[in-house]
């Protein structure tokens, strides 16, 4: 299996032009196995409602210590090099937040959505990651942090590529 990165972020809303990105994380995989990852917080204006705070593990105070939306971006963006693919857990949700902080997208960057992928294979009860990485036996801690679902993301997207089942246990 070729290298790629798996991509989540973490937001203070639903819609890239009301809410804000408050982290982003990614991991690169090579061969089936983590070899890098990037993390970082954002800093916001506004404090988000506790409820979001506390989902993603995260205090008010983190994210006011933390670098300026521009600063993260430039850094995600050294991060991913041209070419690798792109992997998401609903794709469509990522980018439109990582394109509304500058991401560009080239047309020629292969991206893969393991909700999508798992949409079209499995009959599970829902598509959240949650859901779809405890089917594959996939370990999720401190689901909504966005390094654990960028790992986690990973790991599905290698199960779902070597065409694993999943257990049935989680599959009803």
């Amino acid at each position: 299996m070729k290298s790629f990165i798996a991509i989540d972020t973490e937001t203070t809303g639903f819609s890239p032009k009301f809410s804000n990105l408050i982290q982003i994380s990614a991991v690169r995989f090579e061969n089936g196995i983590e070899v890098a990852h990037f993390d970082s917080w954002i800093r916001v204006a506004e404090r988000p409602k506790q409820e979001i705070l506390d989902l993603v593990g995260v205090t008010w105070e983190e994210l006011r210590q933390a670098p300026e939306e521009a600063e993260v971006m430039e850094a995600f963006k050294a991060f991913v090099q041209p070419g690798e693919r792109l992997v998401f857990h609903n794709a469509p949700f990522d980018l439109a937040f990582l394109t509304h902080a500058g991401f560009e997208l080239a047309a020629t960057r292969p991206v893969s959505d393991t909700q999508s992928y798992a949409q079209i294979l499995h009959l599970l009860s829902n598509y959240k990651l949650e859901t779809v990485a405890a089917a594959f036996g996939v370990c999720l801690d401190n689901a909504h942090n966005a390094l654990a679902d960028a790992r986690a993301t990973g790991e599905v997207y290698i199960a779902l590529k070597q065409g694993k089942e999943p257990y049935p246990k989680q599959a009803a």
